[in-house]
Parts: structure tokens; C-alpha cells; sequence
């Protein structure tokens, strides 16, 4: 069952854009299947002698070997996997179609799985970063839980969609719980490099081009994207929309050795599920576009989070031939710190382990906080000792970026230092966003999204 919920549908009151230049079709579809390929319709069609598949839809699970590949294949409709939890609730952390080690996806498509925690996962869990997951294209929507779910290995997502996930209560009764893993996608792990920049820079993990949203219920605040544990990697060309929480949420990320960077995306609409005993968008710092939750070495530029108005021309994702519109976000784009260890338990001030935001560079983005109710943007903690130097703007800073609001002179708009200020006071004593690069307006018209490769080959 697929749900949707769509802010708006229709031209009117934000910006055009085609998602077909963001996501051009992949072309995935062969004549005929390469030769030594097999389609998958059934788990017992995964043998150890054949690692590349063509074609099938299975209504079972499928687990992929190391080293398989498979392209415009299909799981759908699987059957309840029980938790040892609960006998209607899917088993956690796994899902409908998993890799055990390394695998090539490639217009795979995973949908109407409520059954199942996930779309896809990455199982067994462990921390090898030989395994190597590719995905270009396809879908992973409709889980109970989460589109995909990784832990500790190298990947690289280009051009999928990623919706209509975690949807409340799923079909067999279990709640979903967005503070453990709910949403659209999460990675935990650290190192390893796969994908590269517009620049030519290696990044640890990578997704690209993909649209993910409308995941996560009403109810509950649950990331588009989550970034997780040590989590590293580029975020380029995604377009995060209409995600009950964050459009993008990087937590306790970024190691001394390695960055995050969140760069060229466009987020809209995302934010207002309700967070537990709190109204929608009362807690301004949890629910932005962009929030950068206890986590160093991040690098977030040249991103439009606003609203705006798309219509589908890929004719691999749904809403095909539709015209959709997404408001603006909660909030905009938020810092948080928090008391939080590696390991440590009882975490305190002065834990060894302790985890910082530092080195966080915010520059040349368009920002759009018209009409979010109580538009804010910032940082904020809930440390009580900043001895730190989380409020200092020459380590954490925002360089260069616009913002679109009503009232620009408005008092509640740039959390600092446990307080909201002014955009005037944001750029001076602050010293963010200071002149020339820097600015307010009351309305700005965003860029559209750079070029992406125009589709993806079948390896042969």
C-alpha cells in the first residue's frame, strides 16, 4: 500500500523546478539479460555459482551473496518476519532485500513492504569496510520502518527514490520508534572511500542525486536522511522533501579523521511531525531542514531549503507526469549540542570521551524561513558549560548565506547563546553571516540543481 501525503498539488505559491533534471530517467532496461544471468522470483534462486541476475519479482525475501549484482529486479509483498519482541512485529534491522557482504543494485525495486523493518539492509551488522554496496536507481519505499538501513561498510546511492516510509503503525501492529532507526535512510560507521565530490575530493560514504521523502509519521520526528555514529560522507544533489523530521540529520558523526559535507540539495517541507509531549514545531533546533545534532567536521554549502514546486518527468519514480508542492521547512538550519560520550555511560563535563560540535562551516546557502510559524535558524546547546567553545564563531560559522523572511528585522529568528536575535545582531556582535557575502531579503528565487549523469550501466 502506498500512502501519500502531499503538502500541495499545483503551481501555486513557490518555485518551479523539474525533477527531471535533478533525477534523469536511469537507463537501466536490456534487450535481453547479459549472458550467465538469472532472474530472482524466488530466495532459493541465490546460489553461490551465479552472482549477476537479471530481472524477476520475488514476494519473498532475498539476501544477496557477496559479490552479486542485480538489475531491474523486484521484491514486493513479503511475509511477516517476526521480532522475538513480538509475533506481529518485523524483525529489526533487517529487511526485505539484503546484502550479506558486498552487492550491485542497479533499478532494483523494493515497495509495499510493511512487513518488513526495512527495504533494505546490510546483514549481517559488523564493521568491514571491504563490503562495498553500489545502488544507481530504483526505489526503496513502503517498509514499516526505514528505507535502508547500513552499518559499517563503504557505499555509494545514486539516482533512487526513497519513500513513504515508517508510516506510523505498520501493518502488523508495531510502532515505529524514529529516535532508534525510522525514517528514510541511516548509516552508522566510519572510513572507507567510495564517491567523490564535484571537486574531485574523496568522501568517506556517498549518496547522490537520490529523492527521498514523505517518510515518517505525523506523530513522530523521523530524519529523510540520518548520518549516525561516526558517520561520514557526502550528501550531493539530494533532494530531501516532506519528511516528518529533519530533511537531512547528521548525529554524532564525522571522526578527527574524517567530514560530512551536505552540498548542492534542495529541502522543503520537512519537519513538522511532533516530537513526544511537544506542539508541532515548538522545538525549532530539533526539526529543521538541516539539523547538525552533536557532530564535528561538517561542511554544508550551497543548498536551497524552501519551498517549491516540482513536477516528476523521471518516469522511474511515482508521481510521474504530477506537479507537487512542498512548503517550507520547520525551521531552517539548526546546531545542537548535547552532553554526549563514545562510551561512556554516565557521560559528564569532563568524560574523556566526551563528543563536541566543532569545525561546523555553513556557507552559501538560501535559506527560506517566510512562513515555517516560528522561523529560526542557529545554534543552540544544553550543555551548561560552554568553556568549550561551541559559541565561537570562528570555529562553528555561517559565511555568505541568504535568508528569505517576511519580517527581517524579526526578534526570534538566529538562536545564540541561549538566545534569538535579530538578523541585524546575527551579523553584528555575532559575526555570522556578516556583509557582503551575507544577507536577508524577503524573497529570493533558488537555483535550479547542477546536472547528474544521465543513467547508469548494467557491469558486465
Amino acid at each position: 500500500m502506498r500512502k501519500r501525503r502531499i503538502v500541495g498539488v499545483g503551481l501555486i505559491g513557490s518555485i518551479a523546478v523539474a525533477l527531471g533534471l535533478m533525477f534523469a530517467a536511469p537507463q537501466h532496461a536490456l534487450a535481453s539479460c547479459p549472458a550467465g544471468s538469472t532472474p530472482i522470483n524466488h530466495s532459493t534462486d541465490v546460489v553461490s555459482s551465479i552472482t549477476v541476475y537479471c530481472g524477476g519479482v520475488s514476494n519473498e525475501y532475498i539476501s544477496l551473496l557477496p559479490g552479486d549484482k542485480w538489475t531491474d529486479g523486484e521484491v514486493t509483498a513479503v511475509p511477516l518476519r517476526a521480532d522475538p519482541s513480538g509475533p506481529t512485529i518485523p524483525l529489526k534491522q533487517r529487511g526485505a532485500l539484503e546484502c550479506q557482504a558486498s552487492c550491485s543494485l542497479y533499478g532494483v525495486k523494493v515497495h509495499d513492504v510493511p512487513n518488513s523493518f526495512a527495504a533494505f539492509a546490510v546483514f549481517p551488522q559488523s564493521r568491514d569496510l571491504t563490503r562495498v554496496i553500489t545502488i544507481e536507481g530504483g526505489e526503496f519505499d513502503d517498509a514499516a520502518s526505514i528505507g535502508l538501513t547500513m552499518s559499517g561498510i563503504t557505499f555509494s546511492i545514486q539516482g533512487a527514490e526513497i519513500a513513504y516510509n515508517a508510516h506510523g503503525t505498520d501493518g502488523n501492529g508495531a510502532s515505529v520508534d524514529c529516535g532508534f532507526e525510522a525514517g528514510g535512510i541511516k548509516w552508522v560507521g566510519d572510513a572507507g572511500i567510495t564517491t567523490r565530490d564535484v571537486f574531485g575530493n574523496p568522501y568517506d560514504y556517498g549518496i547522490t542525486s537520490d529523492w527521498v521523502h514523505d517518510n515518517g509519521p505525523s506523530t513522530q520526528n523521523c530524519p529523510g536522511v540520518w548520518s549516525d555514529i561516526h558517520g561520514t560522507g557526502l550528501v550531493n544533489n539530494v533532494s530531501s522533501d516532506n519528511n516528518s523530521g529533519p530533511g537531512i540529520q547528521i548525529e554524532i558523526s564525522a571522526n578527527p579523521s574524517g567530514t560530512v559535507r551536505i552540498t548542492h540539495s534542495h529541502i522543503a517541507g520537512n519537519g513538522y511531525g511532533l516530537r513526544s509531549g511537544h506542539t508541532s514545531c515548538s522545538d525549532w533546533y530539533w526539526n529543521p531542514g538541516i539539523l547538525l545534532s552533536t557532530t564535528s567536521n561538517v561542511e554544508v554549502d550551497h543548498n536551497y531549503l524552501g519551498p517549491q514546486t516540482v513536477t516528476q518527468t523521471n518516469s522511474s519514480f511515482r508521481h510521474y507526469g504530477e506537479t507537487l508542492t512542498y512548503g517550507t521547512n520547520c525551521s531552517g538550519l539548526t546546531a545542537v549540542e548535547q552532553l554526549r560520550c563514545w562510551t561512556t555511560k554516565m557521560c559528564v563535563l569532563t568524560s574523556p570521551d566526551r563528543i563536541y560540535s566543532r569545525n561546523i562551516n555553513v556557507h552559501d546557502n538560501q535559506i527560506d524561513l517566510q512562513t515555517a510559524g516560528t522561523p529560526k535558524a542557529g545554534f543552540i546547546t544544553t550543555v551548561s558549560d560552554d568553556s568549550t567553545g561551541f559559541y565561537d564563531s570562528s570555529i562553528n560559522h555561517f559565511e555568505n548565506d541568504t535568508y528569505a523572511m517576511s519580517i527581517c528585522t524579526s526578534t526570534t529568528a538566529f538562536g545564540w547563546m541561549g538566545a534569538l536575535n535579530t538578523f541585524s545582531a546575527w551579523q553584528n556582535p555575532i559575526g555570522m553571516d556578516i556583509p557582503p557575502g551575507g544577507s536577508c531579503n524577503t524573497t529570493f528565487t533558488p537555483p535550479n540543481p547542477p546536472p547528474i549523469p544521465t543513467g547508469f550501466a548494467f557491469p558486465g
